[in-house]
């Protein structure tokens, strides 16, 4: 389009003769009106009708076409319409640059400058720059200023609506303006404009779904490609958060959010908007590098820290941000139903392992339900899903780690430094390290672990409420305030129904959550003194009530959650206040329920229907072994477990087991099974290190020395298991029977007690104890000088009782007269209390006279039919009984001490009561007849 050669010269007399004419049109025609259209057309538009030279610095766009409609007209009148034109032809000029009228003058004898402005090609940034430069100098132009403005946002809602006017993409240029708007005023203003008046136009509303999808799918595109760390992250969560004021804008948020196949639990991650935003992480993708830590052997306890806080800061920063962003969807009472519902259905793709699927025949169909309740279980199944399962990495990782670096040590010490089997597993060690690191790191952030805490104290107390609650109406009618319990156990109330709505889940987030900080956070304990109270006492209501938490696995976990609550005992990183712990476990107002709770969990792990892992069940009792050695220094916790032992004593015959009772057979069950299984794993161990001596293992290739030594590395791992245990175990059986001895005098427990004792002592000090010494007897926690410290302890923890003196000298598989003086010889060895020592030969003493007394009173009774002897144990029965589905006939003393860990038929696996044996009077005379008969025929 070519330039006129002539400059457009306003005439005051066409001014003046409009103004004639329409004297009542005063701000179209006045003359002050007039000229405030020309300076906008210059100053705001950046345009001009003179082809020459012009005042303004920077230059100005020539309108050829809006000239040429003036020249041809009769009368030109700045108006509105003139505003118009010029605008509609400066946004269609393909290069405005081509048509710039550059200023007459120059300053300072340099050449002009072009400000980008003056040239701008994009539609949307010149409009948005035109309301801008308007809204700067909206004094000036105050009588025009809504008319121009509306001009503006006109131009802008028609940009947008229909793109197709302009070749260009006008969708990147809203986004940029979005994204700038967050930081300038001015701009701001013009988007609220723009789009107020594009979400009131009904007509509209088709146009503006697919504007915004192709926004949101532009903006997936470029977050799609950031990382963690960008900035430009947080301002794409900034424009989102400004346009979530806007209910239709969130809708097509949330709709263009779900992916093509929901089912797939990834997609909602890598191919949805929202998903793309909250998968971003210090932590990596699967397969990817992990971003911190690296050459962590090389790293000090400040490097640690250090990169720590600056994940922190990280994390905080951008969580903060992603918070407030869902906050901002959530108070908009509109859209709250379709954030929820995406919540929900992309936190039910992706969880871990799969629900049991609900049978619809029985089922209620769904219900509504208020905000604050959707919200809550939203939140635990996240937890569940995202903190949960870094726990197990966590723990997994860590163990991995304990194996990888003692297998190092031993391949460094075999073979050295440089061998490719010793570097390849210090990459290992330092690739889990990292992971460790990072992980560990992530779940430690300060705002995380503040609002854990909040969220699960509150839910202790919710469901402390629940479980002394009677009934879902007396729930409702009083949810204003949480009830408290005040007495254990809640035989008062009947079990709320509601319980068995609650997800398992929720307790286990807890447990996780006291877990890791225990482990791994010990010292952040001091800082939730304020929360303790409340995990201890949903922990006392629950741990010991199956009637009100059935999976024993969770009630044990509960265990290790309150172990981790002690003070430091052990040569570990756990720097718990031991104030604390005091004030807890002997303070808190329902902690005299402890043991009684402790020792019903101890059972419950094993009975019928209930059964754990045989080695699992040792993992969960340990705690619980902590906790009762801990407690059992102070006199009331000592005093309760004597009221159950008084208790189980007095009704040993009951039909069903006294929990004191089962509690001390398990423990005896325990100890034998562990030290018996160590033992055996400490022989083995000393064959293989033999043949690795021998030089056998040398002649092997090297595949099969590394299995071997693999072999022989696990071999170790579980004996060391077996040993820490087992001493654990029968500390725990000395402890209890140095203030309880009662009831281990009872037939039904004492000839158990005996025989176990024989077994382990004679192995331990007898000839056998040979096999038993392996190299490095520290590195698999095998102490044979304490186990027997501990053995001779109980022996004579019952040296008053006759019945157990008699118990121990009637073994006759493990029990002989030099059993105890060999284990006086090691008891000197190792330098035991001299008075501990003369008591334990007196005991022997004792022991063996009345065993020879017993020897000659038994050897009357050497051919006693048959049908006097009990079938399993193969001795004279004192007391028969009948099993009533077997028919079988034993000694009640068998049968009462089979059922205390199975309560089953031993002939047919029928389930069977101690109340359901029938006694065998007739019987039991004939024997009591036989044995007065024999006993004068021997005389």
């Amino acid at each position: 389009m070519g330039r006129i050669g002539k400059v457009v010269q306003i005439d005051e007399s066409l001014f003046h003769d409009k103004l004639s004419e329409n004297s009542g049109d005063i701000i179209e025609d006045s003359e002050m009106t007039q000229h405030l259209y020309h300076d906008l057309l210059e100053n705001v538009l950046l345009c001009t009708v003179s082809e020459v030279g012009v005042e303004s610095s920077n230059g100005l766009v020539y309108l050829s076409e809006l000239y040429s409609t003036m020249q041809s007209s009769e009368s030109v009148v700045w108006n509105n319409n003139i505003l118009d034109q010029a605008l509609f032809e400066r946004l269609h000029l393909p290069n405005p640059s081509a048509q710039l009228v550059l200023p007459s003058k120059t300053t300072h004898g340099g050449s002009s400058t072009t400000s980008r402005e003056v040239i701008e090609t994009q539609c949307l940034p010149y409009l948005a720059a035109c309301y801008q430069r308007l809204l700067r100098q909206k004094d000036r132009y105050k009588q025009l200023l809504p008319t121009i403005q509306k001009l503006f946002i006109d131009y802008s809602k028609t940009a947008l609506t229909v793109p197709d006017l302009y070749e260009q993409n006008l969708n990147e240029q809203w986004i940029g303006l979005l994204l700038r708007a967050q930081e300038n005023s001015l701009l701001k203003d013009y988007t609220d404009r723009v789009m107020e008046d594009l979400l009131s136009d009904s007509d509209a509303v088709d146009s503006i779904h697919v504007i915004f999808e192709t926004i949101f799918k532009q903006i997936l595109k470029e977050i799609q490609r950031l990382d963690y760390f960008s900035t430009s992250l947080a301002s794409y969560v900034n424009l989102l958060s400004y346009l979530s004021k806007w209910p239709l804008i969130v809708k097509i948020l949330f709709n263009f959010s779900r992916p093509l196949n929901p089912k797939n639990g990834r997609s909602w991650e890598e191919t949805t908007l929202l998903g793309c935003l909250l998968s971003k992480s210090c932590l990596p993708q699967t397969g990817k590098q992990y971003l911190f830590f690296e050459q962590p052997t090389q790293l000090t306890e400040a490097d640690i820290e250090r990169t720590a806080s600056k994940m922190w800061q990280l994390m905080s920063l951008y969580q903060n941000s992603l918070s407030q962003l869902f906050l901002l969807f959530v108070k908009n009472a509109d859209v709250r139903n379709d954030v929820l519902k995406w919540i929900g259905d992309c936190l039910l793709e992706n969880r871990n392992t799969p629900f049991i699927a609900r049978d619809p025949t029985t089922t209620t169909k769904d219900e509504s339900y208020n905000f604050i309740t959707e919200i809550f279980f939203m939140t635990h199944l996240c937890y569940y899903i995202s903190a949960h399962r870094l726990y197990q990495l966590l723990m997994r990782i860590n163990q991995e780690l304990s194996q990888v670096q003692q297998a190092y040590n031993d391949a460094n010490q075999g073979y050295g430094a440089q061998h490719e089997g010793v570097q390849r597993l210090q990459r290992t060690m330092e690739q889990g390290m990292t992971a460790f690191f990072n992980i560990k790191s992530v779940l430690s952030e300060p705002a995380f672990l503040d609002l854990s805490n909040c969220f699960f104290s509150s839910t202790c107390s919710w469901l402390v409420h629940l479980a002394c609650t009677a009934s879902p109406n007396e729930y409702l009618t009083n949810s204003t305030t949480f009830k408290s319990v005040t007495k254990l156990p809640l035989s008062e109330y009947s079990i709320n129904e509601q319980l068995s709505y609650i997800p398992e889940f929720i307790l286990e987030n807890m447990t996780d959550f006291l877990v890791f900080i225990g482990r791994f956070n010990a010292h952040l304990f001091d800082s939730l003194q304020s929360s303790i109270n409340e995990y201890v006492t949903m922990i006392l209501v629950f741990m010991g009530d199956a009637s009100r938490l059935r999976n024993p696995h969770l009630r044990a976990s509960l265990a290790e959650a309150l172990e981790l609550l002690l003070p430091k005992q052990h040569a570990n990183t756990r720097v718990i206040n031991s104030v604390l712990s005091t004030n807890i476990f002997t303070n808190h107002p329902l902690i005299d329920n402890l043991t009684r709770v402790l020792l019903d969990v101890f059972v419950s792990i094993e009975l019928t229907g209930q059964a754990v892992q045989f080695e699992q069940k040792f993992n969960y009792r340990r705690p619980m072994y902590e906790i009762l050695e801990y407690v059992w220094q102070f006199e009331e916790h000592r005093q309760q477990v004597k009221k159950l032992a008084i208790y189980a004593e007095e009704h040993i015959e009951d039909a069903e087991a006294p929990l004191f009772l089962r509690f001390i057979n398990l423990l005896m069950n325990d100890a034998n099974y562990l030290l018996d299984e160590a033992l055996s794993y400490m022989a083995r161990l000393k064959e293989n290190q033999e043949a690795r001596k021998r030089g056998d293992w040398s002649q092997l290739s090297e595949q099969q020395r590394e299995e071997t030594e693999n072999t022989f590395r696990h071999t170790g791992m579980i004996a060391r298991f077996h040993n820490i245990m087992g001493i654990k175990t029968i500390s725990i059986l000395a402890m209890v029977t140095h203030d309880i001895q009662s009831i281990f005098c009872h037939p039904a427990i004492c000839e158990r007690l005996a025989m176990m004792l024989n077994y382990f002592l004679q192995h331990l000090v007898g000839p056998k104890r040979r096999n038993l010494k392996v190299n490095d007897l520290l590195e698999y926690q095998f102490e044979p000088q304490k186990l027997v410290a501990k053995v001779t302890d109980i022996y004579l923890n019952f040296g008053e009782s006759e019945a157990f003196c008699i118990a121990v000298g009637n073994d006759g598989m493990s029990y002989n007269d030099q059993l105890f003086p060999q284990a006086v010889e090691v008891l000197e060895k190792i330098k035991h209390p001299s008075e501990r020592i003369s008591n334990f030969l007196k005991l022997g003493e004792k022991i063996k006279e009345l065993s020879h007394r017993r020897q000659e009173e038994d050897a009357q009774f050497d051919d006693a039919p048959d049908d006097y002897l009990d079938p399993i144990t193969s001795t004279l029965m004192t007391d028969p009984v009948m099993l009533p589905s077997s028919k079988q006939i034993l000694d009640r003393q068998t049968i009462a001490r089979h059922l205390l860990s199975d309560q089953t038929d031993p002939f047919n696996r029928n389930y069977l009561r101690m109340q359901d044996v029938l006694p065998q009077p007739q019987l039991k005379q004939e024997i009591e007849q036989w044995k007065q008969k024999r006993s004068k025929t021997k005389k």
